[in-house]
């Protein structure tokens, strides 16, 4: 995950929109205690029959459904899921930032939380997916 082509880049893009925001975002897996933490196990118990994320997979397993926990492809979002919520899905995206129920309860600025989409799209768009 640390050679993750889209990681850097989209770190850079969430520490700068929640900067605008007095919001601090963070990708769990980055996070240096658990990197501490998983360099100190031993490498043999981390892949199991070329399964990887072993550790991460049992520590979900009471939380995530089987088919999930076991699944030989990613566990984790890739560029695939980030087009389709910033290019292909635009229209339903846009359509759960319209009319927010928290908006008219007072908990965010609706506009706000549109017009960090529609900046965070742009800058994805332009900065992070190439076609």
């Amino acid at each position: 995950m640390l050679d993750d082509q889209w990681i850097p880049p989209l770190a850079g893009v969430n520490a700068r929109l929640g900067a605008e925001y007095g919001i601090e975002f963070a990708h769990p897996l980055l996070d240096h205690r658990l990197l501490e933490f998983a360099a100190s196990l031993p490498v043999d118990p981390a892949i199991r029959r070329g399964q990887r994320k072993i550790i991460v997979r049992n520590a979900l397993r009471d939380v995530l459904p089987e088919s999930i926990v076991n699944r030989w492809r990613n566990i984790v979002p890739t560029k695939i899921s980030m087009r389709g919520l910033y290019e292909r899905e635009q229209t339903k995206v846009w359509g759960y930032l319209t009319d927010l129920r928290a908006a008219t309860l007072g908990y965010v600025d609706e506009a706000a939380v549109q017009e960090s989409y529609l900046n965070m799209t742009s800058i994805i768009s332009a900065a992070v997916m190439p076609r």
